[in-house]
């Protein structure tokens, strides 16, 4: 199946005319046409968007051999986050903070206003700035193996 084919079946199986499509990536409706005939093919920019309009991966809109886009899964915006990430990540910070704020209250509660205070803060930048380090390190783990 070639890459026109499938935008057609595709279209028309989301009942769609080729103005709407055109419309929806802002182009007009004779590129659609010609795109579906296989006289031109689509920039990158709008093949993404075909993808995700028609529900379908770009392996399978741009790998002739791939008949079924069951193969590969679908693409587009509509896959969320893993749920519960980022209340992890409030909840780790949250953690970390009455931490902080439980020691602070320690060492001002034992020592001399000034002195005891001066250290609690520099013990918490300095634990602070660790963390940060560590989360830098980690997301530059995470872009080297992209």
């Amino acid at each position: 199946m070639t890459l026109g084919e499938k935008i057609q079946k595709h279209r028309k199986e989301k009942r769609m005319s080729q103005e709407n499509l055109a419309a929806l990536l802002g182009v007009s409706r004779q590129a659609v046409s010609k795109w579906e005939l296989n006289d031109t093919i689509p920039d990158t920019e709008n093949v993404i968007q075909l993808g995700r309009i028609l529900g379908v991966s770009l392996d399978y809109l741009l790998i002739p051999e791939r008949e079924s886009h069951d193969e590969c899964g679908k693409a587009g915006p509509e896959k969320p986050d893993r749920p519960g990430k980022r209340g992890r990540a409030l909840a780790g910070w949250g953690i970390y903070l009455a931490l902080v704020m439980i020691f602070l209250v320690i060492m001002w509660w034992n020592s001399s206003f000034g002195v005891g205070l001066a250290n609690a803060v520099n013990i918490t930048v300095l634990a602070v700035f660790v963390y940060i380090v560590r989360l830098l390190i980690k997301a530059l783990k995470k872009y080297i193996q992209k």
